[in-house]
C-alpha cells in the first residue's frame, strides 16, 4: 500500500528499537524535541532541522574556539607587555638619583 506524503518515523517506533532502561528518559525527550510538531510522528522537513541545528552547531564551535585562542594570545601579549614597560620604567630610573639644592 502506497503512502502519500513524505515518509515519517513513529517516535514509539523508534523509542522501542533504540531504548534502553537506563536511557529511556533522555531518548524520549530528544524524541520530543525532534517532534516539533507534536504529531507523534518525525517527518523529513524535522529531520532536516535536526541536521540544520546540527551543522549550525558544529560552525558555532569552530568559531567559538577560533575567537577563545584569539583571547588567549592577546592575554600573552598584554602580560608581555605590561612585564616589558615595568621592566623599561625599572631600568630607566635606576641612574636616577635624588640630589639635594645647595643653598648658599
Amino acid at each position: 500500500m502506497a503512502t502519500s506524503g513524505p515518509p515519517t518515523a513513529d517516535s514509539a517506533e523508534l523509542h522501542s528499537a533504540v531504548g534502553s532502561q537506563n536511557r529511556d528518559k533522555k531518548l524520549m525527550k530528544i524524541l520530543e524535541e525532534l517532534d516539533r510538531d507534536g504529531s507523534g510522528q518525525i517527518d523529513v522537513a524535522e529531520l532536516i532541522d535536526l541536521l540544520e541545528d546540527v551543522r549550525r552547531g558544529r560552525k558555532e564551535r569552530k568559531y567559538m574556539c577560533f575567537a577563545m585562542i584569539a583571547m588567549f594570545v592577546f592575554g600573552i601579549v598584554l602580560i608581555g607587555s605590561i612585564i616589558g614597560l615595568t621592566y623599561a620604567m625599572l631600568y630607566s630610573l635606576k641612574d636616577t638619583e635624588a640630589r639635594a639644592r645647595a643653598e648658599g
